[in-house]
């Protein structure tokens, strides 16, 4: 055969290929004479689920459902947090960069139906979006959760006495300072009648003060937590509490402070109300 060509084929031998290559579909392998099956797929991805938040002063405490069991192999968990107004739609996307590249194992707690992470160094008054996911060891991620929404907020304590009774009868919250309650910069203060326990806006005590208005949002233990009901009564200048009860103040600059009353104790002058609070402060407010 001259060197380059290739031989050619008669039509009998295209007979018997077409015969042979016929025959192989119908029995399927040669070597086992069984028909080959497609491999199984992949069990299902895990993906977490149900992801709750408390907001915290410059961060936020997070919360989920894991979906796994022991035995379910990850690399551990990746944490996607991006102000709401620089969010893409369909926030986080795989083109999305996660707050750390190194995965987050989980916590110390025994119980591995749930995870729990506390997030730092965010800002304060912005609200941010937050998604978890999972990184397998393959490097391949599960679905995120589905995103929350939440505003790192300023956290703190402070005990007031009643009005006129003490230096310590108002309370500024963009400062967290204690003052007077006819301070300037003040705003709220506490009095007691025989009717209950008050909180009031120190507009009720003379022109250019600074009116606050309040708004009970019922019971709750803590005030770091989101509430999901309705106000329990519109919001004016004076509002009666008792321990427990969670208060929405908005201030005159029209920012929110949240506070939760944690005691109320003592008698005539000595009666005094202790609260935590939360507070949303604008960027680059002063805390002094």
């Amino acid at each position: 055969m001259p060197k380059g060509h290739l031989p050619k084929l008669t039509c009998s031998c295209l007979t018997v290929a077409i015969g042979l290559l016929i025959l192989l579909c119908a029995c399927g392998s040669p070597v086992t004479g069984v028909k080959k099956t497609p491999p199984p797929e992949s069990p299902p991805r895990l993906q977490p689920l149900n992801l709750t938040y408390e907001s915290r002063d410059k961060g936020v405490f997070l919360k989920w459902e894991t979906n796994r069991r022991r035995n379910d192999a990850i690399s551990g968990y990746l944490f996607y947090v991006i102000p709401e107004a620089l969010a893409g739609s369909g926030y986080p996307n795989d083109t999305d960069t996660p707050l750390s590249k190194l995965p987050y194992p989980g916590d110390t707690i025994p119980d591995i139906r749930y995870e729990t992470a506390e997030l730092k160094d965010l800002e304060n008054g912005v609200t941010y979006l937050g998604a978890v996911r999972i990184k397998f060891g393959d490097g391949v991620l599960s679905n995120p959760t589905r995103p929350i929404r939440f505003t790192p907020m300023a956290y703190g304590n402070a005990t007031l006495v009643g009005r006129y009774h003490g230096e310590n009868d108002g309370f500024a919250f963009a400062t967290g300072a204690i003052l007077r309650a006819d301070s300037l910069a003040n705003d709220i203060y506490f009095y007691a009648t025989a009717e209950g326990d008050f909180l009031a806006s120190p507009s009720r005590l003379g022109m250019g003060l600074r009116s606050s208005k309040f708004q009970k949002l019922g019971h709750g233990s803590s005030v770091r937590q989101p509430l999901n009901t309705a106000p329990e009564a519109p919001m004016g200048e004076t509002v009666p509490v008792t321990v427990g009860d969670i208060v929405e103040v908005t201030l005159a600059s029209f920012r929110k402070a949240r506070l939760r009353v944690t005691e109320i104790s003592g008698d005539g002058p000595g009666r005094a109300i202790s609260f935590e609070y939360v507070y949303q402060r604008k960027l680059g407010e002063s805390t002094v």
